[in-house]
């Protein structure tokens, strides 16, 4: 896949974003979110979000097949995430439990782990005080199951019509369907996925297909910059209201993030710098541990907590993901 952009760095700083303001939470820090200025939840999930329907789209183009996409797509998830969950579990939440090998070698704790490895859960329900702080273990992980659901959906949608219409249909159905009927999207949800959330990060996801399936169509600089006016006027106009800027704000915002992507090239997080996936993953229990044994500023806890999950994100893309990733078909 040619890296004649930045995705990768977006991604990265989407993802230290979320570690700085789960910080923030931690030791109760006063640190503003956007979110207080401008109504659009959880922003850095959102630029995630749209890279990846970016992106995935492209792999499925590049692929033969649904099958060999999703084996793409499996590849790249789930190695990490069992790995991250085996050690979380098993390694680093014992250290705050009373019996330790009761609760290695419980049935309970192996579910957990199934569940966390298989992206159906973000604890461990037989913890007595995971890191000592009674927080989840992991709750980051939450938007995994989203996100892979709409791996299976676009596969499923571009197997039928590879065009732009696939992606449009399912970003007008998302805003129709949520604006008319959220009371009862809230109250639903299949595999713990929530129904009302999915197709809202579904509309950040499908924009960022239909980016790229008319990239011809507005990759010139005159467009780029006309697109990204319309949108800063989009949000700067509706950033009082909660509710629009909830819809129409997130396909201005991933507008906004593909333009970003592609506008700007570098080769930095490129290849085995890419690690925004691991920093999501291994950020929570890694800020935990240092938030709980470790008793310095704000600042130097942040300081801290990165340099250690970059550390761990790198070992683990070279060292263990990479011989997943080297078994994608091509």
């Amino acid at each position: 896949m040619s890296r004649n952009n930045c995705f990768d760095l977006l991604r990265l700083f989407a993802a230290v974003m979320v570690v700085v303001y789960h910080h923030a939470g931690f030791m109760k820090f006063p640190l503003e979110n956007p979110g207080q200025w401008f109504p659009l939840d959880s922003i850095w999930v959102q630029m995630f979000i749209s890279i990846s329907g970016y992106l995935v789209t492209k792999s499925f183009i590049t692929s033969k097949g649904f099958d060999q996409y999703m084996v793409k797509r499996c590849l790249r998830i789930f190695p990490a995430i069992f790995l991250c969950s085996f050690l979380v579990i098993y390694v680093i939440v014992p250290f705050w439990e009373r019996d330790v090998i009761g609760f290695i070698t419980s049935e309970k704790t192996f579910k957990s782990f199934l569940n966390m490895a298989l992206l159906h859960g973000i604890n461990v329900g037989n913890a007595e005080n995971p890191y000592g702080l009674r927080t989840l273990v992991n709750p980051p992980l939450w938007t995994l199951a989203y996100e892979f659901l709409l791996y299976i959906c676009l596969g499923i949608l571009m197997s039928i019509n590879r065009t732009w219409i696939s992606p449009a249909i399912m970003i007008a159905l998302s805003i129709i369907l949520c604006a008319g009927y959220a009371d009862s999207l809230k109250n639903s949800y299949f595999y713990g996925v929530q129904y009302w959330t999915f197709l809202r990060l579904g509309i950040n996801f499908y924009v960022g297909s239909l980016m790229f399936l008319t990239v011809d169509k507005w990759g010139g600089d005159k467009y780029k910059l006309t697109l990204a006016s319309v949108c800063i006027l989009v949000l700067y106009y509706l950033s009082g209201n909660v509710a629009d800027v909830d819809m129409l704000g997130r396909v201005a915002l991933s507008v906004l993030t593909i333009l970003a992507g592609v506008t700007f090239a570098t080769g930095i997080g490129s290849g085995k710098f890419d690690i925004s996936y691991g920093v999501y993953i291994w950020s929570w229990p890694v800020q935990a541990v240092v938030v709980s044994m470790i008793k310095i500023d704000f600042w130097y806890s942040l300081a801290l907590s990165l340099l250690i999950i970059f550390v761990i994100s790198f070992l683990s893309r070279n060292l263990f993901e990479e011989r997943f990733l080297k078994l994608k078909p091509i």
